[in-house]
């Protein structure tokens, strides 16, 4: 058995941790926007390593994509949050 790619478990973390923020299943538009970012995420780890970039210089990276989807996330659930009310 293969071990999974830091990718394939970021993902897995990224999507987890947005469901249970959202309350179990994600709506379809927190959906695409985790897909999103976890494509994002994905190109720009891919294309830092095949450059030879330093681990810490990818982590920061990833860091500044983290937060902007902390802020979007949010946003979405505050929105979804006020539908329901």
């Amino acid at each position: 058995m293969t071990k999974p790619s830091a990718a394939e478990n970021f993902e897995t973390v990224l999507k987890d941790k947005a469901n249970k923020a959202a309350g179990g299943s994600l709506p379809p538009q927190l959906q695409r926007l985790t897909d999103q970012h976890v494509e994002r995420l994905r190109s720009l780890v891919e294309a830092m390593r095949v450059a030879g970039v330093d681990d810490g210089l990818v982590r920061l990276s990833v860091r500044d994509i983290i937060d902007s989807y902390e802020a979007e996330l949010l946003d979405a659930l505050l929105r979804l949050a006020e539908e329901r009310s």
